[in-house]
């Protein structure tokens, strides 16, 4: 009798579970598929992307929940897998200013996880989305580790300095009417 009871009891906790989707190597090898098809890391070698994969975390932020905000302390680099996050900044007044929408494949946050300083800006996830966070201090370790992945960082960096640089000369030299269309 008791036995039967436990048997039953088993039974109802294995319907109970939730199947793993992906056996543990598969998602290891999606992960590092992901950090693979990041635009900022083409053309690192493998071991860093790996290295990457094993130091970063998967998170799930549900559609307009806030991943960060601006001037809160560095949250790390940020690469997105699916969905779309929003990165703005807001006025005084509360009107809101879009830097960016950020797709699968790119990465945000890098100024703040690269010089330590507070989040430039608020991450909205716009959609149900899922993100692969490396915090500061590992990034950090990796590129102490990895030169090439300093460079690479370096290099995105200064592609967007220079978009900066066009924008407010374009902003600059349009009329006071153009500006605010």
């Amino acid at each position: 009798m008791l036995l039967s009871v436990v048997n039953k009891w088993r039974s109802s906790i294995e319907r109970c579970r939730i199947p793993s989707m992906n056996p543990v190597s598969e998602q290891k090898s999606d992960h590092i598929e992901l950090w693979n098809k990041v635009t900022l890391l083409t053309g690192v070698q493998h071991e860093v992307i790996v290295a990457l994969a094993n130091h970063s975390t998967r998170h799930f932020y549900p559609a307009s929940q806030v991943i960060f905000e601006e001037d809160a302390p560095v949250a790390g680099l940020f690469a997105v897998e699916q969905g779309t996050v929003k990165i703005c900044r807001f006025s005084k007044e509360g009107r809101e200013y879009i830097l960016q929408l950020s797709q699968p494949g790119d990465t945000f946050n890098d100024v703040a996880a690269m010089d330590g300083g507070p989040n430039p800006a608020t991450a909205i996830a716009m959609t149900d989305t899922v993100l692969w966070r490396i915090s500061r201090n590992d990034l950090q370790l990796l590129a102490h580790q990895f030169p090439s992945l300093s460079w690479v960082m370096l290099e995105s960096i200064a592609r967007r300095t220079r978009y900066l640089v066009r924008t407010v000369q374009d902003l600059a030299t349009r009329s006071v009417r153009c500006r605010l269309a």
